[in-house]
Formats: C-alpha cells, sequence, structure tokens
C-alpha cells in the first residue's frame, strides 16, 4: 500500500471504512498537505465511514533453542555413537573459546548437528508426533 493514498474497503456495495498507514495519518495531521485535502474529502464524501489505521505485522520468528552445556551433554549421552559427538563438541568448544564466543559456537553447530532428528524434536520441542520408534510402543498413563 502506498503511504499516499486511501485504501477503501466496501461491504455490501457501502464504503465502510478507509484504511490509511501511520504515515498518512502524520502528514494528514497538518493542515493544508495533501494527506489532509485527501483525508477531509474522503470524510466529506463518506460520513459513516470509519478512518482505520494499517498496522503493519512483523512475522513471528521462529524462537531458536538454546540449550545450556548440560543440557547439550545430557542429550549427546543418549546418542548412539556419543563418543564421537563428545570428541566433536569438546574440540569445537576449545576453538571457539579463543575468540571468546564459545557458547554461540557450540549451539549453532549442536543445532545444526541435531536439530532435524526425531531425537531433538521430541527433547527441545516436545514433538511426540515424530518419537523414535523404540519410543513408539510406550503408552502415555494420566496422573492421577
Amino acid at each position: 500500500m502506498n503511504n499516499n493514498t486511501i485504501k477503501i474497503k466496501r461491504e455490501g456495495g457501502k464504503v465502510v471504512a478507509g484504511l490509511v498507514t501511520s504515515a498518512f495519518l502524520r502528514k494528514a495531521n497538518v493542515f493544508g498537505t495533501k494527506e489532509y485535502e485527501m483525508l477531509a474529502d474522503f470524510i466529506k464524501q463518506n460520513p459513516d465511514a470509519e478512518v482505520k489505521e494499517i498496522r503493519k505485522t512483523k512475522p513471528v520468528k521462529e524462537k531458536k533453542i538454546r540449550p545450556t552445556y548440560q543440557q547439550m551433554y545430557d542429550f549427546i549421552s543418549t546418542q548412539d555413537n556419543s563418543e564421537s559427538y563428545f570428541a566433536e563438541i569438546d574440540k569445537i568448544r576449545k576453538m571457539a573459546a579463543i575468540s571468546g564466543n564459545a557458547y554461540n559456537t557450540v549451539v549453532k553447530w549442536f543445532n545444526n548437528t541435531f536439530e532435524n532428528t526425531a531425537d531433538y524434536k521430541m527433547a527441545f520441542i516436545g514433538d511426540i508426533e515424530n518419537k523414535p520408534e523404540e519410543m513408539a510402543n510406550i503408552e502415555l498413563v494420566e496422573a492421577a
């Protein structure tokens, strides 16, 4: 939507609202501006219509999982080839400590390595729809 226009909302052929941006409203609050004249004409032609501000919503970013070192080590200990993962995480942790941002680097490695696995989704996201086969036969019992 252009900042210099009023978008018209109709219901049943009748104009019920004029939709404008916040930038348009700021300009329309100054007497004599082009936006002021446009808004005055709109109100004069459509006295029953409302003037509504369009608010742009930002898309919701997916929250990144940031487990603690203990959570990462606990998760790795449940994996089949945990020794190789422990060696890798320790190597990355030591290398990243040189630049001073070890935690961020280790978390990126951890998420990139495991985020597409069913175990990761079950442990950190709570997604039991994609549970591993060994968990498939476990029945959840409601607490009394």
